[in-house]
């Protein structure tokens, strides 16, 4: 999973730890994460090129304690693609009333999330968001192709396996893969 990590880059040093708190975060879920505030362009994402970039992402996070212009372009584009958005606040930061006008649309509500954080919230609150777009705000379904080669005696098995299962070799190697998920508890507490 991919997301856009956007802060204001003139925000304060202590929002900027809060930024760079929330990155460590998102990795430490798997994530991987792209932000405007990268020192270098590893990510291959052209600067001026939003656009390109909701397309290669999965969601959007906004730090907008310290609103910039940016911020609710990002936002707007972000909706337009349809990719799930969380716009975080510090506690008793008030909300954008451009912002308020978004959440009442019945899509954008469904897309965006406006959400005020302690420091001791936000890792809950980003795991939440993690896995709204995980799930795709309700019944996970598969979305990313994968590869797999396999030798002819595991095929052979998964033949005989689902044989009177009324399941496909895809559905039942995921199923195995998320009872594997579920049983490893060093990722589960992360």
């Amino acid at each position: 999973m991919r997301v856009y990590l956007f802060a204001n880059p003139q925000s304060s040093s202590s929002l900027r730890e809060q930024v760079e708190k929330a990155r460590q975060i998102l990795v430490r879920a798997g994530v991987v994460v792209h932000s405007n505030l990268d020192k270098t362009n590893e990510i291959g994402f052209e600067e001026q090129d939003n656009q390109s970039t909701m397309d290669r992402v999965d969601g959007l996070v906004i730090e907008g304690s310290s609103p910039s212009p940016e911020q609710g372009y990002l936002i707007a584009l972000a909706l337009a693609h349809k990719k799930p958005t969380i716009c975080l606040l510090e506690r008793g930061k008030s909300i954008d009333p451009n912002l308020k006008v978004l959440l009442k649309g019945r899509e954008a509500s469904q897309l965006l999330e406006v959400t005020s954080y302690t420091p001791q919230s936000l890792e809950k609150t980003l795991q939440r968001f993690i896995d709204r777009i995980e799930t795709g705000g309700g019944r996970e379904v598969p979305s990313i192709k994968f590869t797999l080669r396999i030798t002819p005696r595991i095929e052979r098995y998964l033949n005989w396996k689902i044989k009177g299962a009324k399941k496909t070799k895809a559905d039942w190697l995921r199923e195995m893969i998320e009872k594997v998920i579920d049983k490893d508890d060093k990722y589960t507490k992360r």
